[in-house]
């Protein structure tokens, strides 16, 4: 049995964890090479799909056709909202809507973009789809449970005075995030602190807070907005954001209205040349 791996979206934050999870019931797990992936960026299915990193993680997909089957990460971590993300189909259901979008491809199995919560029952049924083998799957998970539960958080990242007179805060979805875009945000001088640097799980607590009824990466963005608003150490606060994407818009009015510090909305698509656009984001292990 092999077993493709969409490595696009978050994958560090679930993928590590799910590849030994297949390894350990036997299958082959594969990952696409840079090649395919931007050949298969060509294709008339990828190129309809709105907003460049999920074109990229259809794309992967695309590259892993021939795998028996593919391990895709669901964004909402099966929370059903229909407010700000949840009226995306990418965001909220990615693993389907990649599967109505691009035809062709092998059976997909949703999986968590999170360890923690429910994922006993997603394991289990996810790994015997793969082998057949209850007694192994059980043997599995005995050995990797303890992995999926982590027993203690990151600290919250604290803002060292250091020798740049101003740090900006940057937030975002957080596929977007990638600290090759900050650099043209920052002035002379500046220094900055991103998003990426706090556990998932403290700024989505803080998103709690702000509203409870969103998904949890849209919790996400909110918290980091709402812990950057309080900070001291924080000048001003930058934002990126997918051009013509109604929840980045959606998201940009929550923070407009939750931040008390200057305010600034960069389009990912202005932060990137075009000719560099797809090989800066393609996320490959």
């Amino acid at each position: 049995m092999r077993v493709g791996f969409i490595t696009q979206l978050l994958w560090p934050r679930y993928g590590p964890y799910w590849r030994e999870l297949v390894r350990g019931v036997g299958a082959e797990t594969v990952f696409p090479s840079r090649e395919r992936v931007l050949h298969c960026f060509g294709d008339a299915r990828v190129k309809a799909i709105p907003g460049l990193v999920f074109r990229l993680a259809a794309a992967q997909a695309l590259a892993l056709q021939e795998v028996d089957v593919l391990i895709a990460p669901d964004l909402s971590a099966g929370v059903d909202i229909a407010r700000g993300g949840g009226r995306d189909p990418w965001i909220a259901s990615f693993p389907e809507a990649l599967t109505h979008t691009v035809s062709g491809l092998p059976p997909v199995f949703a999986v968590p973009a999170s360890l923690g919560g429910r994922l006993e029952t997603v394991v289990i049924e996810t790994l015997y789809s793969i082998c057949r083998d209850p007694f192994l799957v059980r043997r599995v998970w005995d050995r990797y449970r303890s992995a999926a539960y982590p027993s203690s958080r990151s600290r919250e990242v604290r803002v060292m005075p250091g020798a740049a007179a101003v740090t900006i805060g940057v937030l975002g979805q957080p596929w977007l995030l990638d600290r090759r875009l900050f650099s043209p945000l920052l002035q002379e001088g500046e220094a900055v602190l991103g998003q990426d640097e706090f556990a998932p799980e403290i700024l989505q607590d803080e998103g709690d807070r702000v509203n409870s009824k969103l998904l949890p990466t849209d919790r996400e963005v909110l918290g980091a907005a709402s812990i950057f608003s309080r900070r001291g150490g924080i000048a001003r606060i930058s934002v990126i954001a997918k051009r013509g994407s109604a929840t980045d818009a959606w998201l940009c009015r929550r923070i407009e209205g939750l931040v008390h510090k200057p305010l600034s909305l960069h389009y990912l698509e202005d932060l990137l040349e075009p000719e560099e656009a797809v090989s800066i984001l393609l996320a490959l292990p």
